[in-house]
């Protein structure tokens, strides 16, 4: 069968950026990491900005900065490569699904397997190229003009630093008198103005991804939860690895899931980091303070210790320092992807599932009375077995254990970053929900 490119099928009416995410991932991910370095990491060294000592002796320097002297040149570049490794596993799927060599499960209004799907996925998908990268560059330039609202003003009205503004690197040629940078307001201005750049572009690049996931998602689930004419999805009832054969979308989610993972990981960090900066702590000094304060003795048990946590006072969850856009738009940022994975795709295939599920058994229930009732005892078997494949059926691609774990991470996070105190709890919460889902998904047999 005729292939279609990844750029044809997945990025079809996209520019630069369809270049981009169909590049050699390895590549791409070195190229990052470079101009990281050479346009942040140097420049800072070169400009004094690396080390900024506060006056309470806090080194608040653009390299004691985690979030920006690691982040763009070690883990942007992995997430860059994740997301071009997403889009590849996105094109090689596409062809497993109908691939009459195997078992397809998308097929045509003729029962063959539909072989022209990809084209007509690739005009979908091109359908909202333009809005796409309009939508992305709109909320990208909206979010660092949020976040750096109290940085610019300095620069243009004589020093005045607002109140709301933490002292560091970024402002360091009003106030670091230690440092060679200092006095040198256009320097900092020129490095501050590249340096969110970058944030820019990352955000930019960030939405696009999720947006894109989103609307493959949002086509493949047409066929799978409409059957979108001409084609339909038609499940591997018998299918070993119980996912009605929509195991090759399995690699879609895992790419997909580690990128938001790692990003919320970053966005738990950044929340820690952000509160211990705002209070003049050392570094992690508010995780210490946390630990302290709950640290199990000897004759502690689980429950008095969940309950340890709950009775913390309100200045320990640190509510005050969400008010930071620094603090609160990584949160908006993580809410998107969360929904995306558990409403679409999940949810309509959730919903799909338990609902084809319980057809199916009634189906099965009434064939296996039939058979038992005329003695046919191969039927019988063979019906028996159907079911057995649909009880053990799971609503995840790529598997239900696999699938759980990144579903408890995500709720465990998006909980611990916005109250980090209760991590552990939003571990459990994502358990709950994990087992909510499961009950909820059994057909009634």
């Amino acid at each position: 069968m005729d292939q279609l490119e990844i750029r044809q099928l997945i990025f079809s009416g996209h520019g630069i950026i369809g270049r981009l995410f169909t590049s050699n991932p390895w590549v791409v991910a070195a190229i990052a990491s470079s101009l990281a370095i050479l346009c942040l990491n140097l420049p800072a060294g070169l400009l004094g900005l690396g080390h900024v000592i506060a006056n309470d002796g806090r080194d608040v320097g653009y390299f004691a900065k985690y979030n920006w002297s690691l982040v763009y040149p070690l883990l942007v570049p992995a997430l860059l490569a994740l997301g071009i490794l997403t889009f590849r596993r996105m094109h090689s799927a596409v062809y497993e699904l109908i691939n009459e060599n195997d078992v397809p499960v998308i097929m045509n209004d003729k029962g063959l397997p539909a072989k022209d799907y990809p084209l007509y996925l690739s005009k979908t998908l091109a359908t909202g190229a333009g809005w796409i990268e309009a939508v992305a560059a709109t909320v990208a330039l909206a979010i660092t003009m949020i976040d750096t609202a109290d940085l610019w003003p300095p620069f243009f009205n004589g020093g005045a630093i607002p109140i709301s503004r933490t002292k560091e690197w970024d402002t360091a040629a009003f106030w670091y008198s230690h440092g060679h940078v200092f006095g040198h307001v256009w320097r900092n201005y020129g490095f501050d103005l590249i340096a969110y750049a970058f944030q820019t572009s990352l955000i930019f690049l960030g939405l696009v991804f999720l947006i894109k996931y989103w609307t493959f998602m949002r086509a493949m689930v047409a066929i799978i939860d409409q059957g979108k004419p001409p084609y339909r999805f038609a499940p591997l009832i018998r299918d070993t690895d119980r996912r009605l054969g929509l195991k090759p979308l399995g690699w879609v989610f895992n790419f997909f899931l580690v990128v938001i993972v790692l990003y919320q990981v970053y966005s738990f960090y950044h929340r820690i980091e952000l509160i211990d900066a705002n209070r003049g702590n050392e570094s992690q000094g508010y995780l210490k303070v946390i630990w302290r304060a709950v640290k199990p003795s000897e004759n502690t048990g689980i429950l008095q210790q969940a309950k340890t946590l709950l009775k913390l006072p309100a200045n320990d969850y640190a509510w005050a320092h969400l008010a930071n856009p620094s603090s609160w738009l990584p949160l908006v940022f993580s809410l998107p992807p969360i929904l995306v994975i558990c409403l679409l795709p999940l949810g309509s295939l959730f919903l799909y599932l338990r609902r084809e599920m319980q057809r199916m058994t009634k189906e099965a229930n009434r064939a296996l009375s039939i058979a038992r009732s005329t003695h046919d005892d191969k039927r019988s078997n063979e019906i028996i077995a159907d079911k057995k494949c649909l009880e053990e059926t799971t609503i995840w691609p790529n598997g239900s254990r696999t699938g759980s774990m990144f579903l408890i991470l995500m709720v465990g996070l998006l909980i611990g970053t916005i109250a980090p105190p209760l991590l552990l709890y939003g571990v459990a919460s994502g358990i709950i929900l994990k087992l909510v889902y499961s009950v909820l998904g059994k057909p009634k047999t």
